[in-house]
């Protein structure tokens, strides 16, 4: 993000993760000034699971 500071981030998030991903995302995007483009499935988990 220092040589280009929009590029964008993309993040995947398939709804399994731990909370501490979570905060810990929060964290860098702050610190590092990140383009967090954050992406979910339209499914929940456990219609994925499900299928």
């Amino acid at each position: 993000t220092q040589v280009v500071p929009h590029i964008p981030v993309i993040w995947v998030d398939t709804g399994y993760l731990p909370a501490e991903t979570y905060r810990f995302a929060e964290e860098l995007t702050e610190r590092l000034h990140l383009n967090l483009k954050i992406y979910q499935s339209p499914l929940t988990p456990a219609r994925m699971e499900a299928l």
